[in-house]
């Protein structure tokens, strides 16, 4: 809701019929902004009313695509077969970067001979 001052209330200043006008008018090709500011509605209802998750099922007639019953069961079925059943690591490990992986008594040794060199010197 918009910023408004203490002891005061917000009322919208347009009516479901400008916010239908202005869909249609999108519809036919005018951008949001021509059409937001022709109908005065504000520009964030229009933009989240033309989004595609906001289309409502109103009656059979004007059912969009999306609602029919058939296509919203086959896409639920191609998400779940699109998915693999166990999800891949988006980076490799440190273990499948390196050829060859340290352990502790390569380490001693290492560093054993690192000392000795020391003592050389």
């Amino acid at each position: 809701m918009p910023k408004i001052s203490e002891g005061a209330s917000y009322r919208k200043k347009y009516k479901k019929e400008d916010i239908k006008k202005a869909l249609e008018t999108i519809e036919n090709g005018m951008s949001n902004r021509e059409a937001f500011k022709l109908y005065k509605v504000p520009r964030a209802t229009l933009q989240f009313q033309t989004e595609a998750k906001f289309i409502r099922c109103v009656s059979p007639s004007k059912l969009p695509k999306n609602c029919d019953p058939e296509n919203v069961l086959n896409k639920s079925i191609t998400d779940f077969v699109v998915w693999p059943v166990t999800p891949e690591r988006k980076g490799k490990r440190q273990t499948e970067k390196l050829p060859w992986v340290l352990t502790s008594s390569v380490r001693k040794d290492a560093l054993k001979q690192k000392i000795a060199k020391k003592k050389r010197y």
